[in-house]
């Protein structure tokens, strides 16, 4: 039986959609490769298919024609493993039938020589005869007599120059013969392995030759798949359509105008009800479930096509008009957003909420948010010293300046406290760098303060230096207050006071900048230099924390070594070991608030039990 390659490109789009049952021949009625293949593995014969009405049938398989067409019902997927680069085996290469028929000739050849070797060894070393070794080598007694032989009188010696030439003969033979009786079990057990998956595989199915690779002689086609899709795919198709009972039919013509009413009365209905974001999704969700039951379920299972194009853009349209009425309203709500964050948040931040308002929780959502209190040192010196509006425009100078570092760094600037200010990440939308983000943006908030504090129109005023506690967890956002006539977008939870008691805590260490632990392990891979102080119970809290100081100095690698190593020989209760480390830093560095702490907390004997330091003063 013989079977006609020819495919007929569609006129609309040029892809193989639908193949010629058949073919008139100078020799009679042809079929289609596909199909003769499929005849042929039933058994039957050319004259088993047949044309009736725009039914194919063949033998007890029937498939439905479109104007003489068979439409092809293509898979899922085009065929499993085509192009996998998994390895999954549903194309199998010539070239792997080729190495499985050479790496067969290699082990008889190895094989050859491993039989030729242990025929020797028997009748010459072993004393056997010929018959002895055609027993031994299949029951294994010849690896056996030659593992002991080997043991017992060459392994030791084998490479001793003071053996005879005989006996390097003996040597050379047994070692050879080892490593290839290895070789080759372990080469026929990978061969048998490899015959045993291509013969599941291929055993008992149709099996088709044709071009995969994209080379000259090449034979591709257009297919919904891929402009170049090997033509062997299509009579591979085919073939599985009539050998599985598979075949395509249509809907009523009905059908469409019916779904295109009730698509574009319900996706208008759909951005009524939801507005432009939500309704988008849901109409989404809508075109989705309208796909997916009737395109994917219909078609793949039930093998009918139902209309999509028609129905899916009358949903489209449709939300679109309504969603036009929509436009306005949501244009006012993003400026009054902008309006009221603008000075607060970066300007992204902003825009994300123009256009997802709904991330602004008015009754509070729980999320893990980085926050950072601060508070100028040695303000209320320079208030006394300057009295007046002189005050606050030195106050708005350092303010401002940090503010819009902060809001740089993507922080939600809350709240001002006099001289003190609370900012907090992931206001709106989880912020993944929020750790990172709050100590860059603490180092640069220190940066401009003393830039500020170092200008000639600040000389003569008292400096001023800045006090900066960060702390990570979770807490609740949203708006709280008297709404919604009084209320304040801000955050509430036990990380917040944190953070006030970390930047409070700077005035016992001397330090300026103090982070919780759940803050450093978060930012410890950028890089930024922190110094634990170890584990401490701070002002109104009563759990131990781990401490880290944010080292703000230039090269402070040698200070943050001595520091820990101190606070470490605190933490295990060896004292005197912290009181030297102590002394040698001061010697090296000068006084230090933290040793003093250090020092207070071992001279008294409630602090010295758990090697857990407690401040007492704010």
């Amino acid at each position: 039986m013989f079977g006609v390659v020819n495919a007929e490109p569609d006129r609309f789009d040029g892809r193989l959609r639908r193949l010629t049952p058949l073919f008139a021949t100078d020799f009679g009625q042809a079929p289609q490769l596909g199909l003769a293949a499929a005849l042929a593995y039933q058994g039957g014969s050319a004259e088993s298919l047949s044309v009736q009405d725009d039914v194919l049938r063949m033998r007890d398989r029937t498939a439905v024609l479109q104007k003489g067409k068979l439409t092809i019902d293509w898979p899922t997927r085009l065929l499993g493993g085509y192009g996998d680069a998994q390895g999954n085996d549903a194309v199998v290469s010539i070239g792997r039938l080729v190495e499985q028929a050479q790496n067969r000739q290699r082990m008889a050849t190895q094989r050859a020589r491993l039989d030729a070797l242990g025929r020797d060894i028997a009748t010459g070393l072993l004393g056997k005869d010929a018959a002895w070794f055609e027993a031994a080598r299949s029951d294994g007694r010849l690896q056996r007599e030659v593992d002991d032989i080997w043991e017992n009188d060459y392994a030791e010696a084998a490479d001793d120059p003071s053996l005879t030439q005989e006996q390097k003969v003996s040597v050379a033979s047994l070692r050879e013969w080892r490593l290839l009786h290895g070789a080759v079990r372990e080469g026929e057990s990978k061969l048998a392995e490899s015959d045993a998956r291509l013969r599941t595989l291929l055993g008992d199915k149709l099996v088709f030759f044709g071009f995969t690779a994209t080379g000259t002689m090449a034979d591709m086609v257009s297919t919904i798949f891929d402009p170049r899709t090997p033509g062997v795919f299509g009579h591979i198709a085919a073939a599985d359509m009539m050998l599985n009972g598979r075949t395509l039919r249509f809907a009523p013509a009905w059908t469409s105008p019916l779904a295109v009413v009730l698509l574009g009365l319900t996706a208008a209905l759909v951005a009524a009800r939801f507005g432009a974001g939500a309704g988008f999704v849901a109409l989404l969700v809508l075109l989705a479930c309208y796909a997916g039951l009737l395109g994917v379920v219909g078609f793949d299972r039930f093998d009918i096509v139902y209309p999509m194009a028609a129905p899916v853009l009358a949903g489209l349209n449709s939300w679109v008009t309504a969603t036009a009425a929509v436009a306005v309203i949501n244009q006012r709500e993003k400026l009054r957003i902008q309006k009221q964050f603008r000075a607060r948040v970066s300007p992204q931040l902003v825009d994300l909420l123009a256009e997802n308002p709904k991330a602004l929780s008015m009754g509070g959502v729980e999320r893990e948010t980085t926050i950072l209190f601060g508070d100028l040192a040695g303000f209320t010196t320079i208030s006394e010293q300057l009295g007046g509006p002189d005050v606050v425009k030195t106050l708005n100078l350092y303010m401002g300046a940090m503010t819009r570092e902060l809001t740089a760094q993507n922080a939600y600037v809350n709240k001002f406290l006099g001289d003190g200010l609370l900012a907090f990440w992931s206001a709106f939308v989880p912020e993944p760098r929020q750790c990172e983000l709050a100590i860059a943006s603490a180092i640069a908030c220190q940066r401009l303060v003393k830039e500020i504090g170092e200008r000639p129109d600040r000389a003569g005023l008292p400096p001023i230096t800045l006090r900066l506690g960060i702390a990570t967890g979770k807490v609740v956002i949203g708006d709280c207050g008297a709404p919604p006539d009084l209320n304040d977008y801000t955050v509430i939870g036990d990380s917040v006071n944190l953070a006030a008691r970390l930047e409070s805590a700077n005035k016992q260490f001397g330090t300026s900048i103090l982070i919780d632990g759940t803050t450093a392990v978060a930012a410890r891979e950028s890089g930024l230099p922190l110094c634990s102080l170890g584990r401490v119970v701070v002002v109104g809290q009563s759990v131990p924390i781990d401490l880290h100081e944010v080292c703000v100095d230039a090269d402070p690698q040698e200070r943050i070594r001595m520091t820990e190593q101190a606070v470490q020989a605190f933490a295990r209760g060896d004292f005197a070991a912290s009181r030297e480390a102590f002394g040698a830093l001061e010697t090296r560095f000068g006084k230090s608030k933290t040793a003093v702490a250090f020092r207070e907390a071992m001279d008294d004997p409630n602090d010295r039990r758990d090697g857990v330091l407690r401040l007492r003063a704010k």
